[in-house]
């Protein structure tokens, strides 16, 4: 196991915390949707941040998806 392997749940929990605090800076209006987006954000690097957690069709498939909107 690497080092960033040992250490990445404690980096995610700690960017998480650091977009939690970043919205905690916003108006009272829209720091529920910036937590919602927060925690979405958070979900994602936790559950994708490791390029073991994706398959190559993953990558393909987001490939793909990127150069559709950017064409759009």
């Amino acid at each position: 196991m690497g080092i960033f392997d040992a250490s990445k749940s404690r980096l995610d929990s700690m960017f998480y915390a650091d977009l939690k605090r970043n919205c905690a800076t916003y108006a009272a209006a829209v720091r529920p949707a910036c937590y919602s987006l927060a925690w979405t954000y958070y979900q994602a690097v936790s559950i994708f941040g490791s390029l073991a957690a994706v398959s190559e069709q993953d990558l393909a498939e987001a490939a793909e998806l990127k150069a559709a909107a950017t064409a759009e």
